[in-house]
């Protein structure tokens, strides 16, 4: 349903504009890279999403999720 996608297009934005204030207050936390990373994956703007999987695994390289990913 068209609007569905609509309203989960929406909702996704929104959790971006919180994800992207929480990095202004803690640039340095991975797991707001990490979640930020999944959002853009779904919304198919992977650039943005493999630049926040980057950060996350210089954060911290010896996360298990991260493990194996090339940058």
């Amino acid at each position: 349903n068209y609007t569905l996608l609509v309203k989960n297009r929406i909702q996704l934005q929104e959790e971006i504009a919180f994800w992207e204030q929480q990095l202004t207050k803690t640039p340095n936390y991975r797991d707001t890279h990490l979640k930020l990373a999944q959002i853009y994956f779904q919304l198919g703007k992977n650039t943005k999403a493999t630049k926040h999987l980057a950060t996350a695994a210089k954060i911290d390289p010896n996360y298990p999720t991260l493990k194996g990913f090339v940058f």
